[in-house]
């Protein structure tokens, strides 16, 4: 029994060090989302604040959550324990509620995607600094030009004025040239006419970022449900090791009664 009750003890502690590690996480990066306004979603600013902010609520009780587990297990607290089985327990629930509306919600999510790669594209790029650097990351790294196809370029001016002056060209950035083509072909391929230009699909990617973006969510799907997966299993076993605990303290401090 005393090795059972120390192996347990060992588990839910590790367990526990795990869940803090994940809360400070989400902390760290909800706070990041919120004070970073480059990432908001300028079409649903509202929703967007939310969500991160339920995210980060959900991240602060996941470290207390942990900080109570870790000391109920050294002492041996029943209340300790039953508090911690209790705050795990909204916590599971919570995630179980969003995985539900998350799938429920999936079409709705996807047309909030594109809506944000196309805002992007048209609106954004050349403008923000530091969507104009993630964009050209993922149109080199996926192999992708705009939101739906490269022509998506022509309704950005800010991107197109700032290469050249003349309003019947428009600009396609330099990131959607296949590695390759040389520099002074890409040059060439990413100033297009507006009026019957074609785009050069040798020099050029043909597909757009938003199918190859959810294209790659669909692929690496098992990954990311395997990964939840992995974290509700070790929930589930913290749960029942922190009832199983708190029965043994209960039997321990009636024997010394």
């Amino acid at each position: 029994m005393g090795f059972c009750n120390s192996l347990i003890k060992c588990l839910l502690i590790i367990f526990n060090i795990l869940f803090g590690i994940w809360g400070l996480i989400g902390c760290a990066f909800s706070i990041w989302l919120l004070s970073d306004s480059q990432f908001i979603i300028s079409q649903d600013k509202t929703n967007y604040i939310v969500s991160v902010a339920i995210i980060l609520s959900a991240s602060v009780v996941l470290v207390l959550v942990a900080f109570i587990g870790i000391y109920g297990t050294i002492n041996s607290s029943q209340c300790l324990l039953v508090t911690f089985f209790s705050l795990l327990l909204i916590v599971c629930v919570v995630e179980w509620a969003a995985a539900i509306w998350g799938y429920a919600n999936a079409d709705s999510l996807e047309d909030q995607i594109h809506s944000a790669v196309k805002m992007t594209v048209e609106q954004e790029y050349g403008e923000d600094s530091n969507r104009t650097m993630i964009f050209d990351t993922f149109q080199k790294k996926l192999h992708c030009c705009g939101a739906d196809r490269p022509t998506d370029w022509v309704g950005n001016q800010q991107l197109s004025f700032s290469i050249t002056s003349r309003t019947d060209y428009y600009k396609i950035p330099e990131s959607c040239c296949r590695p390759e083509a040389s520099v002074s072909d890409c040059q060439i391929a990413t100033v297009v006419p507006r009026i019957r230009g074609s785009v050069d699909y040798n020099i050029i990617y043909d597909r757009g970022c938003y199918d190859l973006v959810v294209a790659t969510i669909n692929e690496n799907a098992y990954i990311i449900l395997g990964i939840l997966a992995g974290i509700l299993f070790i929930q589930l076993i913290a749960l029942v090791f922190s009832l199983v605990l708190a029965y043994m303290s209960s039997k321990t401090n009636r024997y010394k009664a």
